[in-house]
Formats: structure tokens, C-alpha cells, sequence
């Protein structure tokens, strides 16, 4: 009992600590939000990464969640249908290209969003160094809707990052696992995280 109080008291004093510490002045443009339909939906997305860019910039947040959806049609040549029906292609080969078109676009605004955390200085490092980025998707093949062998890409954060991992698609290990390796990265003690079975030593 003694114990659990004195951590809740150093974590209080870490959080005073943070927020009496001046936070860094940057100048930029005001954001905007009219975005009026779904074919912007990536030029919301790249104004998305930037507030999450200004907001780890500027110390006012140390942990972001950020979900992006897009379900209609995007304004990319080559692509006529929405998102969501590109996902569920059935193997329609139109499809599936069509898809790719997209996944491309949207990965390289994350790409983009990644370069501009490593272009940015804190304190001799990047802000990418100090920033575990964690990108993943619910499903693994959204035609099928199946939840397993998820798509997942960790930055930053310095990780080992030995380039793509596979493992074994009928008996893979737990994403917990995962979990597991970046708390300890944080310099939290910490060995289970939900259903792990052990640490995602790749990484």
C-alpha cells in the first residue's frame, strides 16, 4: 500500500514537472476544417498528422490515439469507387487495384508525417527518435473481415527496426507482444500486457 501511494506521488510530481515546464513556441498556420465531402479525405488526413506533429512539437501531449476512416470515394485518378468497397473486392482484380491505388496514397502521407518527425530537432535528437509511432489496421484482410495477421508497422522510438518481420500466419505471436516490448522501451518495468505470451524481441 505504502509503495502503490509513493509511485502515485512521483507520478503527480512528474506531471507538475511537465506542466510548470515551458512549452516550445512554433509558428504556424491556423488549421481549417472545410472539408466538405469524402474525395478530401486525404488532404484531412495530411492536416491530421500535422496537428499530431505540432502537438508532440510543442510538448502538449505525450500520448496520441489517432483513427483514420475513409468510406467514400477518395480523389485519386485511377479510382472510381469508395474506400470500404475497394476493401471488400472479393478478388475482384478492379478492385484490388484500385485499392492498392489508395493504400499507396495513404501511406505515403504517413511516410510524409514520419519524415517531417525526423526533420524536426529535440534537443539533439529527432522528435522521431523520442516517438514510438505504432500504425496498424483491425483487420488483416478487410474483404474477409478476418481480425488476424494485422498489417502492423512500428517507427521510431529507437527500436531495432530490422526492416519487415514475418512470422509463421497459422501460428503467429500475439500483437501483445508487441505491446509488451514498447512499454519496456518507455522504461517501464514490465514483462505481460493483456494475452501476451512473452516480448516481441525483433523490435
Amino acid at each position: 500500500m505504502l509503495t502503490s501511494s509513493r509511485e502515485a506521488e512521483r507520478r503527480l510530481g512528474q506531471d507538475e514537472l511537465w506542466i510548470q515546464k515551458p512549452k516550445p513556441k512554433v509558428s504556424v498556420k491556423p488549421f481549417v476544417d472545410d472539408f466538405q465531402n469524402d474525395l478530401q479525405t486525404l488532404n484531412r488526413e495530411k492536416q491530421w498528422y500535422d496537428l499530431v506533429h505540432l502537438a508532440l512539437q510543442t510538448d502538449s501531449t505525450r500520448v496520441i490515439a489517432l483513427w483514420l476512416w475513409s468510406y467514400g470515394r477518395l480523389d485519386l485518378n485511377g479510382v472510381n469507387i469508395g474506400h470500404h468497397d475497394a476493401t471488400h473486392h472479393g478478388q475482384d482484380e478492379a478492385k484490388i487495384k484500385q485499392l492498392a491505388l489508395i493504400e499507396e496514397a495513404e501511406m505515403k502521407l504517413f511516410g510524409e508525417f514520419l519524415a517531417k518527425l525526423k526533420q524536426t530537432n529535440e534537443g539533439g535528437q529527432t522528435l522521431l527518435d523520442q516517438t514510438i509511432v505504432f500504425y496498424g489496421s483491425n483487420m488483416g484482410n478487410g474483404s474477409a473481415h478476418s481480425c488476424d495477421n494485422l498489417p502492423i508497422m512500428l517507427a521510431g522510438g529507437g527500436f531495432k527496426h530490422a526492416g519487415h518481420v514475418a512470422f509463421d500466419r497459422n501460428n503467429n505471436k500475439p500483437l501483445s507482444n508487441l505491446f509488451v516490448r514498447m512499454l519496456q522501451q518507455m522504461g517501464m518495468e514490465s514483462d505481460r500486457f493483456g494475452s501476451s505470451t512473452g516480448v516481441l524481441g525483433e523490435v
